[in-house]
């Protein structure tokens, strides 16, 4: 793999397990792990929200954000997003 694919889908494993395995893989992944850039991607990808955008065309357009909260157990919160249904609702 590319190292920058590589960097970014090890911005994806939880702490925990890239602590205790995969720094353990190469000395690459160590390097990678160990680097302030990395830790400030990392953290940046944990605050983010993760979800899905949905629009529909049923009754009207509308779009809205599922946020993800609970991997597990499958919770989620809908974010309406008030999207303009043409151009000139914008203006």
């Amino acid at each position: 793999l590319p190292d920058d694919l590589m960097f970014d889908i090890l911005t994806f494993v939880p702490v925990n397990c890239l602590i205790n395995s995969a720094r353990y893989v190469c000395k690459l992944w160590a390097a990678t792990i160990s680097s302030s850039g990395f830790a400030e991607a990392h953290e940046r990808r944990a605050r983010s929200k993760h979800g899905l955008y949905v629009e529909s065309f049923m009754s009207g357009k509308s779009s809205y954000f599922l946020e993800f909260k609970d991997d597990v157990n499958g919770q989620y919160e809908r974010i309406d997003l008030g999207i303009p249904q043409r151009m000139g609702d914008i203006i």
